[in-house]
């Protein structure tokens, strides 16, 4: 709690930027197989994938929001 700002710089600073492992969301039904039957999102970063996490979770607002 309160400590958003400095667990960011803390993340932003020691996150593996050259990790590749796949930053993909499915938003909708999986089928038997895994397969995602919603929209896919694939995240660019670790923090843009984090960020949105925080956003669906509720501990954060969108960009703009008050």
């Amino acid at each position: 709690m309160g400590e958003l700002y400095d667990g960011w710089d803390r993340m932003t600073q020691r996150y593996d930027a050259s990790s590749d492992w796949g930053m993909k969301e499915c938003k909708g039904d999986l089928d038997g197989n895994g397969k995602c039957l919603g929209q896919e999102i694939a995240y660019s970063s670790f923090p843009e994938a984090l960020r949105a996490f925080l956003i669906d979770a509720g501990y954060i607002k969108p960009t703009g929001e008050q």
